[in-house]
């Protein structure tokens, strides 16, 4: 069952489940924790109400319960989120570290930030897990000042944040707008923690100073910075570049872009005749994108499919592959698309024209299957981004 899970095999994970005699605790958690591991959250909370319905009752363990908390912290549900900590307490496993500390993360991402304040609070000890959960729950809700403050008592209270603790205070920073407190932070990982900042608290400079319009110091620091920005540091600025007015900026941002980024996802994605001169050109407000390509694009319906491997055809693609989308997406003003969506496959319009498709494999209306087996349905996919080939590739 694991296996098909690592596989991303899910329907085969299911029946294999579906055939054990006399499930035990193991066998239940197992498949909570596949199905919110696949994304497929509702699925996993949907299997932990099976596991309390059952005629002979399955207690549930510490595991259990973290992995049906991480599934309803998924959903964003506070109504699930209630009932899965009333049931905690029903099964008198409130006191576990591990459990306080998934109800407290469960909690801040369903939007009950005052009940994982108050059960933080009533917690006999804390690990830096419940410190760090607690000042993610504060931060995401915008306490950004209180988030802080969490912090620093988390220091004088002798407990070493590490570099998920320091990513999620200088986000807490940045939305904040707490500029000279973002960069103490950061300042101290390596001076007092001897914590390597990377690419993700770079991120959160970048962002700090972006947020505050300091979009030249923003630069500064990409260009300081000890290994290349991304696509998410480079889209946060040029976001601000556009919102700010800085046209000189943004047009260097696009050509790191252009140079870095962009010609390789095109490389991924298209497969390439002997025709030369085509560009890409994305539009967004005042700025275009344009990557000079050295052959014209040929794309042929069906091309690809990143989900179901029953309609894969000449290619597929690596995983992280999905990670340029959320970008792409957005210059192409489909930002309602969210880091979760997926290319799934290209099809021809007409002679000259195309059309990306994209989707969720966990967002199914059950028109071609069952719910747990939507490999990206056409009727279950988000609009699609039609892209006509002229001298030059314009996205409309």
């Amino acid at each position: 069952m694991n296996a098909y899970f690592a596989c991303g095999l899910v329907v085969a994970a299911r029946r294999v489940f579906d055939e054990i005699q006399g499930k035990d605790v193991v066998a239940w958690t197992g498949m909570v924790s596949g199905y919110v591991d696949s994304g497929l959250f509702l699925r996993g909370v949907e299997v932990f109400r099976e596991m309390k319905g059952c005629e002979e009752p399955v207690r549930p363990n510490v595991a259990t319960v973290v992995s049906v908390a991480s599934a309803c912290a998924g959903l964003g549900s506070l109504e699930f989120a209630e009932g899965l900590h009333a049931y905690v307490e029903k099964v008198g496993l409130e006191g576990e570290l591990m459990v306080a500390n998934a109800l407290i993360d469960m909690h801040g991402k369903c939007g009950g930030i005052e009940l994982a304040h108050g059960l933080f609070g009533l917690m006999p000890q804390k690990d830096l897990h419940s410190w760090t959960a607690m000042i993610s729950g504060l931060a995401s809700h915008g306490h950004g000042k209180e988030a802080v403050a969490l912090f620093m008592s988390m220091r004088e209270a002798g407990v070493l944040p590490d570099s998920t603790t320091f990513v999620v205070v200088l986000s807490a920073c940045s939305h904040a707008g707490l500029v000279d407190e973002g960069i103490s932070i950061f300042s101290s990982m390596e001076s007092e923690y001897k914590v390597t900042p990377d690419i993700k608290h770079y991120g959160c400079m970048v962002d700090l100073f972006s947020r505050a319009g300091l979009i030249a110091r923003a630069y500064q620091f990409i260009d300081n910075m000890p290994f290349e920005p991304n696509l998410a540091i480079l889209g946060a600025l040029l976001s601000a570049c556009s919102i700010n007015n800085e046209l000189d900026i943004g047009e260097l941002v696009i050509k790191r872009i252009e140079s870095k980024f962009l010609s390789w996802v095109l490389d991924q994605c298209f497969d390439i005749s002997t025709l030369n001169g085509a560009s890409l050109v994305v539009g967004q407000d005042s700025y275009c994108w344009t990557v000079y390509l050295p052959s014209l694009i040929s794309i042929n319906e069906g091309w690809w499919n990143l989900v179901n491997p029953k309609i894969r055809k000449k290619t597929s693609f690596p995983d992280h592959f999905q990670a340029p989308l959320p970008l792409l997406l957005l210059l192409i003003g489909k930002s309602q698309i969210s880091e979760a969506a997926y290319i799934v496959c290209g099809r021809l319009r007409s002679e000259r024209s195309w059309e990306l498709i994209c989707s969720r494999p966990d967002w199914c209306n059950g028109s071609e299957g069952s719910r747990q087996t939507c490999a990206g349905h056409w009727t279950c996919q988000f609009p699609g981004i039609q892209l006509t080939i002229q001298d030059t590739l314009v996205v409309q």
